[in-house]
């Protein structure tokens, strides 16, 4: 019987990502929370309970702070944990004791619960019980995407679509702009750029102080 043959992990400093499946204020934001670390796809799902202990402090839209981050740094131990529409990127401890961010897409369940979270502002608490983060397979994960984007890069057309496509969704988030006071950070600075999470993936937010 042939033994199974083991994948070999795709690893990548979070500082030279680029793209591979993102618009590109996601991967500045994960350039600035996970900076200096490396990246890979998640081996196993990751189970999170949320308690009821993890709304105090919460914000909704937050993609850090957020009732799902809060209770995977409070079980795991994280320093950060990253929220997006349907994935999730989480500060990990792996097996060799190096800190890493991890690669999880988010099930069902757990961006339905996220969805209706942020819809209500929080009025709607994310339920107290089971949700799951799960290892990517297939072209969900990173070394699929990295194949291929270097693929359709090498074509000129594919290359001008996208392009048209970048600055067409780029006009629609400004178009969607709006001022929001946030929590992020201690003293906010008019005029900064922050990005927060939404039902249809992430929108530029103007920053503003009290």
């Amino acid at each position: 019987m042939k033994s199974r043959k083991t994948r070999k992990p795709f690893i990548i400093e979070v500082d030279n990502i680029i793209g591979l499946g993102r618009m590109q204020n996601q991967t500045e934001m994960l350039k600035r929370v996970f900076a200096g670390m490396d990246m890979m796809d998640a081996t196993a799902d990751m189970v999170l309970v949320v308690k009821p202990e993890d709304y105090i402090g919460a914000i909704p839209h937050s993609l850090t702070d957020c009732e799902l981050a809060k209770c995977g740094c409070r079980m795991y131990d994280s320093r950060a944990m990253v929220f997006l529409k349907t994935r999730a990127y989480v500060d990990f401890v792996c097996e060799d004791g190096k800190r890493r961010c991890l690669r999880y897409m988010l099930s069902e369940k757990t961006i339905a619960a996220q969805h209706t979270y942020d819809k209500t502002n929080g009025a709607i608490h994310i339920p107290p019980g089971t949700y799951m983060l799960k290892a990517p397979v297939g072209y969900d994960r990173l070394d699929a995407q990295r194949e291929h984007s270097i693929e359709q890069r090498k074509k000129p057309e594919v290359r001008k679509k996208k392009n048209a496509s970048q600055r067409k969704r780029a006009a629609a988030i400004k178009a969607k702009a709006k001022k929001v006071k946030t929590k992020a950070d201690a003293k906010p600075r008019p005029g900064v750029v922050g990005i927060v999470r939404d039902g249809s993936g992430l929108i530029q937010t103007q920053v503003i102080s009290e």
